[in-house]
């Protein structure tokens, strides 16, 4: 994400810190963001939840559901749909 170059060879390793643990590393963050976005995408959930009138963080059918569909952990899917929540309340 963030070489300018054409071609990427990763000649460093990343490791597990305070920064990161925290929440902190923006490029953990970005990494987070874009993982999300690839695995779980924005449009393909909105029309999924476009049949709801409101999607309530403990409806765990619906959690299922998309987790399954989108071949990820309850967690993420839930984690997921929060940070749309929150976007979209700010919008």
């Amino acid at each position: 994400m963030h070489s300018t170059s054409g071609i990427h060879v990763d000649k460093k390793t990343f490791f597990r810190n305070n920064k990161s643990t925290d929440g902190l590393d923006m490029v953990k963050i970005e990494a987070n963001r874009f993982a999300a976005e690839l695995l779980m995408p924005r449009n393909y959930i909105d029309e999924y939840m476009y049949h709801f009138v409101d999607f309530i963080d403990s409806d765990t059918d619906t959690i299922d559901e998309l987790a399954r569909r989108c071949d990820v952990s309850k967690t993420a899917m839930s984690i997921r749909l929060q940070t749309i929540k929150n976007n979209t309340a700010s919008i």
